[in-house]
């Protein structure tokens, strides 16, 4: 999650906003996984 340099910062006055950033955040990552994951698995082995 370094890479979401704005959760390292409190911009946000409500924290409905952070924990929103949060779970954008995580979203991404996990996507990400699943694309590495499923890229891995679509190969053909005979």
């Amino acid at each position: 999650m370094d890479k979401y340099r704005r959760l390292s910062k409190d911009y946000e006055y409500l924290t409905l906003s952070s924990e929103t950033m949060i779970m954008i955040s995580v979203i991404n990552l996990m996507i990400r996984r699943l694309a590495k994951i499923r890229k891995n698995s679509c190969e053909i082995h005979f």
